[in-house]
């Protein structure tokens, strides 16, 4: 869950006040419905969720780091983060059906 909390502060951080508020909201209704599948038992479903939900953070961070300054001090906080991503996708692999 680091990972996630890390990837949410990144973002709102470098996205821009009104983008940062539209996403907090989509968050959170995430995180809602995440609970509400666990609750339901529906544990694979919760995962597929929270991986569809990393997986556009993480395309949203590479956007940020393709767009950002060589000097910003943000740029190796997201790429520390795109390895950390990088190393749990390599522990766990997405599968396409």
């Amino acid at each position: 869950m680091r990972t996630f909390t890390l990837i949410s502060v990144a973002v709102l951080v470098l996205a821009g006040c009104s983008q940062s508020d539209k996403r907090f909201t989509e968050r959170e209704l995430t995180q809602m419905r995440v609970l509400e599948q666990l609750r339901g038992g529906s544990v694979t479903n919760a995962i597929e969720m929270l991986e569809a939900d990393l997986a556009r953070d993480i395309e949203q961070l590479r956007t940020v780091l393709k767009q950002s300054d060589p000097t910003n001090s943000y740029r190796g906080q997201i790429q520390g983060t795109l390895g950390q991503f990088e190393q749990y996708r390599a522990r766990h692999p997405v599968t396409q059906p």
